[in-house]
């Protein structure tokens, strides 16, 4: 049966982000960035923040870390054997990548991709990945959710919130000023703020748990996120225009596989 597909860069970023889209029916949570580090890789810089010993025991915990947290929230994990960027040298196998996101987005009836804001180099990818994995005709209805933590790096902006700006910094600004890095055309775009209520922002409290040994790294444990007091209260989302998303694609598909 169709529904949703939530594509995520690395095996936590879907669910921190955009669990209100995971629960409005039938979900898949595909993650593209998660296969296993390479032998000659014994513990890379994050792994070692975050107080791993091995890079190969960590991934296999985070394996099961997004088995559980899918659990909670309901929906269908999928691992794709692609490398995160800590794991490899050479360039991700575009067109491999592709064909298996267009068999996953050809089952979808939406389909939900990380906007890249922050800019890590894994979620700008995973996003034209998928951009250029659409298809030309019958296509699912697309939309761009912003990637936590990283959207909120100084605070929600007042347009979340509705709180004045804060004197000496504008989280609205740095916000158009990632679009404008991470190339999407904020103008071509249609932004959503949601609200979560309070059960929906105690499933997540419960969902995200799960990540429990990406959390600290990430300030969101629990003694860095209270100090954080509405860190949970919202996730933002964007509709492109067809135009915006017309050219979004056939940008990937130039840039990645040498033809729009």
């Amino acid at each position: 049966m169709p529904g949703t597909l939530i594509i995520s860069p690395h095996l936590d970023d879907a669910l921190l982000s955009a669990t209100q889209v995971a629960t409005s029916g039938p979900t898949t949570v595909a993650t593209v960035f998660a296969g296993p580090p390479p032998a000659e890789v014994k513990l890379t810089e994050w792994d070692l923040l975050t107080g791993a010993t091995s890079s190969l025991d960590r991934y296999h915990e985070r394996l099961a870390e997004d088995e559980r947290a899918n659990a909670v929230i309901g929906s269908r994990p999928v691992h794709l054997a692609f490398p995160e960027e800590q794991f490899r040298e050479d360039q991700v196998d575009a067109a491999g990548c592709t064909a298996e996101l267009a068999a996953l987005i050809a089952e979808a009836d939406s389909v939900w991709l990380p906007t890249g804001v922050g800019g890590h180099p894994d979620h700008v990818l995973a996003r034209k990945l998928a951009l250029a994995a659409l298809p030309d005709d019958s296509r699912p209805a697309v939309g761009f959710y912003g990637d936590f933590p990283y959207i909120a790096s100084y605070g929600w902006p007042t347009w979340v919130t509705g709180a004045p700006t804060e004197e000496y910094l504008d989280a609205a600004a740095w916000l158009s000023l990632e679009f404008r890095a991470v190339g999407l055309p904020e103008d071509g775009m249609v932004r959503e703020v949601i609200t979560l209520s309070d059960s929906e922002r105690q499933l997540k409290s419960e969902t995200i748990a799960e990540y429990r040994s990406q959390l600290p790294g990430l300030r969101l444990d629990p003694t860095r996120i209270n100090r954080w007091g509405n860190a949970l209260d919202y996730e933002v989302r964007w509709t492109p225009t067809p135009e915006a998303l017309a050219q979004l694609i056939q940008e990937s598909r130039q840039a990645l596989l040498g033809h729009a």
